[in-house]
């Protein structure tokens, strides 16, 4: 099939500067088109495009279509805007708990380790750990499912997102990789002190990794190495 002129991803192959505003100084900033973020060149602030939906995330051609490398640089961007997106809303919506915004960042801190260990996706894995997060904290998730939406997500990823953060996990998710990831980015947080003040889980009570990688974080941690 001949994609040399597929309008959706035109873009990506033969890039383009994009002006943006800088939200602190006003100041113009260049972010070219398949990339996410540019520097303020007044006030050195990194400046992130919001992350939309792209052919790219569902079309089964796209790799064909782009190459690997910008399909792979295009998914790399996708994760890091959803990620900043999820943050900057826990974070709005924290008003004055900063253990609240700082525990949400810790757990992404934690699924990132842990996916360099262990085989899982990214794309699924940081929003599941992020949303159960929030749900122990006054059931905040609501605002990160909409967020899912807004960037594009497919339909069977939502859903198996939806599955992993779910109070009641259906039966035999804990075979799932990336429930036992997203999971256990999760009880790490919790555990190490940052979660904020919520309802409180047997699972956050007892360490219960799912994760072999897991289990090595958090004795590293209880033994100060």
């Amino acid at each position: 099939m001949d994609h040399a002129y597929c309008p959706g991803a035109r873009m990506l192959r033969q890039p383009a500067p994009e002006i943006f505003t800088c939200p602190d100084c006003g100041g113009e900033v260049e972010i070219w088109t398949d990339e996410l973020r540019g520097t303020c060149p007044q006030c050195k602030r990194i400046v992130l495009k919001e992350s939309t939906q792209s052919c790219l995330d569902w079309c089964k051609y796209a790799k064909e279509c782009v190459g690997d490398e910008t399909y792979g640089r295009h998914m790399q961007n996708r994760m890091a805007g959803v990620k900043a997106q999820f943050l900057s809303a826990m974070s709005n919506s924290s008003g004055d708990d900063g253990e609240y915004a700082s525990g949400a960042a810790e757990a992404v801190d934690f699924a990132e380790q842990l996916l360099s260990a262990e085989e899982a996706d990214a794309h699924i894995v940081i929003p599941a750990c992020l949303i159960l997060y929030a749900r122990s904290a006054d059931d905040r998730g609501g605002d990160l499912n909409r967020i899912l939406l807004k960037t594009g997500f497919q339909r069977q990823d939502i859903e198996q997102i939806s599955d992993i953060s779910a109070r009641n996990p259906p039966a035999g998710i804990a075979e799932n990789k990336n429930y036992r990831v997203a999971h256990d980015a999760y009880m790490l947080a919790r555990r190490r002190g940052a979660a904020p003040a919520g309802k409180q889980t047997p699972a956050a009570r007892a360490p219960s990794f799912l994760t072999a990688k897991a289990t090595e974080i958090y004795q590293s941690l209880a033994t100060g190495a």
